[in-house]
């Protein structure tokens, strides 16, 4: 049986996105793999909470979520991950929802 992981992985997150009419990339190293019992924190560009040492891991994860259409598809999510929780008073001024 292989040993539990000591570590978190931390692995190179290549992203697409546009500008100027060309497509860009972006690489960014992200912790990704967690051993048992580590959790995240935050709802969006959430992090892991743990004393555990980083990694890096040669597995890269490609993203396309910047690309225009996919921003599209998009519009208003972190918003409502953010407002999830807001109080009715929150809600009842406008500032949520």
């Amino acid at each position: 049986m292989a040993k539990p992981a000591d570590f978190i992985g931390v692995l190179p997150v290549i992203s697409d996105f546009d500008l100027a009419g060309q497509v860009e990339t972006s690489t960014a190293w992200i912790p990704r793999l967690l051993p048992a019992g580590v959790r995240y924190q935050g709802r969006v560009h959430e992090q892991p909470v743990s004393e555990w040492r980083r990694v890096r891991l040669p597995v890269a994860i490609h993203h396309s979520g910047y690309r225009r259409a996919a921003l599209a598809r998009k519009q208003g999510r972190n918003r409502r991950l953010f407002c999830w929780r807001c109080s009715v008073k929150h809600r009842l001024r406008g500032l949520c929802g």
